[in-house]
This record gives structure tokens, C-alpha cells and sequence, in this order.
């Protein structure tokens, strides 16, 4: 498990420095890579993700619209890093 998440860390900061050095390109490419690169850090640091939830309340809102349309996999994510009430 340990290794799985350093791996995810790893492959989250490189996707994450791909895809804003993309994000200069006229397509929506580097976004994409961001994205990726976020959901795996946030796999790999769901403490984080539940303290950023806490206190930004809009943030928050939009992770739980998006915990109740999202497919199986990024609902068991958000789950984890759902803050209790």
C-alpha cells in the first residue's frame, strides 16, 4: 500500500507539472492533465482534501454534487475525504 502511494504521489506532481506547463497549448489538454494528476494526489492525501472540504464551503458543495452524479470509483474517492458534520 505504501508503495502504491508513493507511486501516486510521483505520477500526481508529474501530471500536475504536464499539465499546467500544457495549459499554454490551445486545447483544453493541460486541464485534463491536471485533473488527473489531482484525483491521484487526493487519493493519496484524503486528510488534505477533507481539511481543504472544511473550510472551503463552496468547494465542498461542488465535490458533493459531484459525489451524488459522479461514476462508482470517484464517489468511493470523495467519500473518503467527505468531512463529518
Amino acid at each position: 500500500m505504501l508503495l502504491a502511494r508513493l507511486i501516486a504521489i510521483i505520477a500526481g506532481l508529474v501530471l500536475v507539472s504536464l499539465g499546467i506547463l500544457a495549459m499554454v497549448a490551445p486545447t483544453p489538454l493541460g486541464f485534463m492533465v491536471v485533473g488527473a494528476g489531482l484525483v491521484l494526489l487526493g487519493w493519496s492525501f484524503p486528510e488534505a482534501v477533507r481539511r481543504a472540504r472544511r473550510r472551503w464551503k463552496g468547494l465542498d458543495r461542488q465535490l458533493d454534487r459531484l459525489q451524488a452524479r459522479g461514476p462508482a470509483w470517484l464517489v468511493r474517492l470523495l467519500s473518503r475525504s467527505d468531512p463529518p458534520d
